[in-house]
């Protein structure tokens, strides 16, 4: 039995400005609002929150009428002029409102930093990747590249990029924000294992974010071990000119389960530190 209540109204979607080093102090929020129930609603209170700021609270008092929605614009503009990730919930006030869970919704967007050298990232945090990278689903099938705490990560303690494979394989991207690099010779040293099957995954570098313009650094069989040991993996590199790269981490393939991913460092110069294993030089 379907039963539908007089009063109940959802957020169905939120839209934040996408992610971008110019993000400003006048930034739009705007959601899509759905009167589920079986009566006309208005009187609705649009309330949203960045981060830890106090709430923003709009009157709606336009009529929505039952089972049709309306999009609705903030007249006060967020500020996202720092260069730090904002966390957005958004919700709404209604008077007697039968269902409370569909009332709100939570959104992410950055105003991108620039990272200069040495880059490293052990994705200590939940958010590491939501502050630092983003994810590209090459294959549309909903599974990204995310944080993950339930394995030692390779430093022994918790906390890793993981990318789990669907039934189809992949084509999945893990990519930095823009690193600021100068002419000459780096090196990029990370971590990996598989976990039940062995993998591939390649690494790419660019001026551009998108993965069909970048270069291919290496494409490696990431083998998989019953000792779950974490290996290092190093790349040298020589970058033509000096400017704004990204860098990409692609797990690929049709067969793999669980690839994870840690302690990356992008440095300047060539690599002499440790793990004392074959360095790969990319033919670019």
């Amino acid at each position: 039995v379907n039963l539908i209540t007089e009063i109940d109204a959802g957020i169905l979607v939120l839209i934040l400005p996408d992610p971008s080093e110019n993000l400003t102090e006048q930034e739009n929020i705007r959601i899509s609002v759905m009167n589920n129930g079986s009566k006309d609603i208005s009187g609705i209170t649009r309330v949203y929150q960045t981060n830890d700021e106090i709430p923003v609270k709009e009157a709606y008092n336009q009529t929505i009428t039952a089972g049709n929605s309306a999009y609705y614009t903030f007249t006060t503009k967020a500020d996202f002029s720092a260069k730090k990730l904002y966390k957005v919930k958004v919700g709404l006030e209604l008077n007697g409102d039968a269902i409370a869970k569909n009332n709100e919704m939570t959104g992410y967007t950055k105003n991108i930093t620039v990272h200069s050298l040495p880059f490293y990232e052990d994705f200590t945090e939940e958010t590491s990747i939501l502050e630092r990278w983003s994810v590209l689903d090459g294959d549309e099938d909903e599974i990204v590249w995310e944080y993950d705490d339930s394995e030692r990560d390779a430093d022994g303690g918790y906390g890793c990029a993981m990318f789990s494979y669907g039934l189809d394989g992949a084509d999945d991207y893990l990519i930095t924000d823009p690193i600021r690099l100068e002419a000459g010779s780096h090196h990029i040293v990370f971590y990996a294992f598989p976990d039940g099957n062995s993998e591939s995954m390649k690494v790419l570098y660019g001026t551009s974010s998108d993965p069909g313009q970048m270069a291919q650094l290496a494409d490696y069989p990431i083998r998989f071990r019953i000792e779950k040991n974490w290996e290092p993996y190093v790349i040298q590199f020589t970058v033509p000119t000096a400017g704004d790269y990204y860098f990409a981490f692609n797990a690929y393939g049709l067969d793999g389960l669980y690839l994870n991913l840690d302690n990356i460092t992008i440095g300047k110069g060539v690599y002499t530190g440790t793990p004392d294993i074959r360095v790969h030089t990319p033919l670019l």
